[in-house]
């Protein structure tokens, strides 16, 4: 009778170790505290680029930055999104591009964002990139020799020939 009851407990102890060991497992694998809902952009052409991000998370999310490169440079630049920390956020952020902030049309603008929340946990988006162009005009490319030529409204033959004038 008392192995049956020695038995009895041992296997009680087993089974609450594994219980134990399953709850520990439960809180050291983090799950997505912090979801993207939406992220997009847009062209004010010629004066900037906003940036629009909405996210959720199990904690207060307290700061979004957004990281940006210009022509695939490998200095990235960031800055903090305007928004109200909450378990539900809506952030912008605007990129002056006119003026002291020119960007010329063409440029592939490439950017992600970085999401913290109240417990420390973080997230960066996946990387998306862009061509900045002004929106209002369906533009065609036209390599020629080492030369790319962005235009829109006007022949590839007229642009090819443009481009093409040797001048030696």
């Amino acid at each position: 009778m008392k192995a049956k009851v020695f038995g009895a407990v041992i296997a009680a102890a087993v089974l609450a170790m594994l219980a134990i060991g399953a709850a520990v497992a439960d809180v050291a694998v983090p799950k997505d505290s912090i979801r993207v809902v939406a992220a997009v952009h847009s062209i004010d052409y010629p004066d900037k680029l906003n940036f629009q991000l909405q996210a959720e998370g199990d904690a207060t999310i307290t700061e979004v930055r957004l990281f940006y490169s210009v022509a695939g440079r490998p200095v990235q630049v960031y800055g903090y999104a305007a928004f109200e920390p909450g378990l539900r956020v809506s952030a912008d952020f605007t990129v002056e591009t006119s003026g002291s902030s020119y960007i010329p049309t063409g440029v592939e603008i490439e950017y992600y964002y970085q999401i913290s929340d109240v417990n420390g946990n973080t997230v960066d988006t996946t990387p998306q990139s862009f061509e900045y162009r002004d929106p209002r005009y369906r533009w065609e490319s036209i390599t020629v020799d080492s030369l790319t030529v962005l235009y829109h409204d006007i022949s590839e033959r007229r642009v090819a020939q443009v481009s093409s004038v040797n001048t030696e």
